[in-house]
């Protein structure tokens, strides 16, 4: 019910009570006009009688005004009456009940009232009811709603003074029970985190939901509430991790802390001892990873040797065994790739392909510039290389062997080739193939040469045939050009190529076309 709901319904009773009081005046006033009228009334007598004493001065004002209502100082209340449970007013006090209620005294008293109703309706119940106070402090919060509803009792009975007297009595008592809430609230919170930080879940259990009884909002006590709710799954893992130390088992002890700070992230000590386990267990990978690489370079593995040693540098990159690890690592990989560079050279050369080997020792050279193997097979590869390409640059112009200067520049060649064909089935073949061609190009072949009798004949820079019908004449292979003339005609060249094992071959030239 609203507060001024409740007001009306306490006032309405007092509202016939005044109507009541107000018909008793106007009787009373009526008896007093009646008595004046009477004869043995005798105005002056009366005020001879009723005259005060003293007696003023000729020509001394006296000062008039209103005589002031004697206040019973008794009556006033205090800002909070703290006292007995019951609090009724004394027989000396103003009683609003009996006195005319539009007293001014009274009407403070109302008004006084309804706005300390309010607040404390505005104030103190929602803290007590956030409080939980009738929770764990039943009959203080029974005696608080007992004053307030003894304050409404009283204030619907008029009794303004009461009512007010009563309603802070019950504002005290919620005030004194709420600051005892924050000393129990402090109490139980730290009994709960002492309770937390032993292990002992239900002790903590207990007093936090104590705690959050009180203050149902407080951050810390929220926090801590979801932290005990983890403490059955968080203290089985420490046993575990306790066992797996007992065990000096760091792997398994770092696996437990792992999961009690994985859901309670909070937990310094166990976090503390988790930085531990991994730093320990971070130096002993660290010296198994090296050792393994040491042992994998001895043994000349070199892939075990790296895959350690980039696992080592995972856990410490900058650590100086590292370097010493990769050095040896790297020097390893440089011996087994020079040779792999040198076997696949000597592959390449069983099987004639000197270019695959020219590049195996090229490779080699470069990963050693010092190995004397890979030096001089890469010189011979370029031996044999080069005498392959001037050898195919003969044989594919043959008939260039029939110039004399040509066939000189082919015999040095072959005689500077000589030491190598013994390794090289291919420039040995070659090597033939162009020592015959000189030998045919140096060869004459028959050549019949066929006019008219009249045109005459000549080879371009070779010599003159004349004026023929048929002619047989010897040429070395090669190619030639044929030129005729004859006085009143245009002259004919005519080309020739002379094979080299040629047989049967015959020129014909004429001229005939006349000028």
């Amino acid at each position: 019910m609203a507060l001024e709901e409740k007001l009306a319904a306490a006032n309405q009773e007092n509202v016939g009570r005044a109507k009541r009081l107000a018909i008793l005046v106007c009787l009373v006033g009526l008896g007093v006009v009646l008595f004046t009228l009477s004869p043995s009334w005798l105005p002056t007598q009366l005020t001879e009688k009723n005259a005060p004493s003293d007696r003023h001065a000729p020509g001394e004002i006296a000062t008039l005004g209103k005589a002031k209502p004697a206040i019973d100082q008794s009556a006033a209340i205090p800002d909070r009456v703290v006292g007995s449970d019951k609090v009724e007013p004394a027989s000396n006090k103003l009683d609003c009940t009996s006195s005319d209620q539009v007293d001014e005294r009274c009407l403070r008293f109302r008004d006084d009232f309804k706005k300390e109703l309010k607040a404390f309706e505005a104030d103190y119940e929602p803290k007590l009811e956030i409080a939980s106070v009738q929770q764990w402090a039943t009959d203080v919060h029974d005696k608080i709603f007992e004053h307030k509803q003894a304050a409404l009792g009283a204030f619907g009975e008029g009794s303004y003074t009461g009512a007010l007297a009563l309603i802070r009595a019950a504002a005290d008592e919620a005030s004194r029970i709420l600051e005892v809430k924050d000393e129990r609230f402090d109490n139980h919170l730290k009994a709960a985190v002492s309770a937390f930080e032993s292990n002992q879940f239900e002790i903590a259990q207990n007093e936090i939901a104590s705690a959050l009884l009180m203050k149902p909002g407080h951050s810390i006590a929220q926090g801590y509430r979801d932290r005990i709710k983890l403490m059955p799954k968080v203290l089985g893992y420490l046993d575990g991790a306790y066992k797996a130390r007992t065990e000096n088992d760091l792997r398994s002890e770092r696996s437990y802390l792992e999961k009690v700070i994985q859901l309670d992230p909070a937990r310094e000590k166990e976090k503390s001892r988790l930085k531990y386990l991994r730093k320990e267990i971070a130096e002993e990978d660290f010296a198994t990873h090296l050792s393994k690489g040491i042992a994998a370079v001895e043994r000349r593995d070199v892939r075990v040797a790296r895959a350690s040693m980039e696992k080592a540098r995972k856990i410490f990159s900058n650590r100086a065994e590292l370097s010493l690890l990769k050095e040896k690592v790297e020097r390893l990989d440089r011996e087994l790739s020079v040779a792999s560079s040198l076997k696949n050279a000597n592959q390449a050369i069983l099987q004639d392909n000197w270019d695959r080997a020219h590049q195996a020792f090229s490779k080699a050279k470069s990963i050693d510039p010092t190995n004397t193997t890979a030096i001089e097979g890469e010189r011979i590869a370029g031996q044999v290389l080069d005498g392959l390409k001037g050898l195919d640059s003969f044989l594919e112009r043959p008939a260039r062997l029939s110039s004399q200067t040509v066939a000189a520049a082919a015999k040095q060649l072959l005689a500077s080739l000589q030491h190598l064909t013994a390794i090289s089935k291919n420039l040995k073949n070659r090597s033939v193939q162009v020592f015959e061609l000189i030998k045919q190009a140096n060869k004459p072949v028959e050549v019949m040469v066929k006019s008219d009798g009249k045109t005459d004949i000549s080879v371009l820079r070779i010599g003159i045939v004349g004026k023929t019908l048929e002619k047989i004449i010897k040429l070395r292979p090669g190619n030639y050009t044929f030129e005729g003339k004859r006085a009143g005609y245009k002259s004919k060249l005519v080309k020739l190529t002379v094979p080299f094992d040629g047989v049967g071959i015959e020129i014909k030239i004429i001229c005939d076309e006349q000028i």
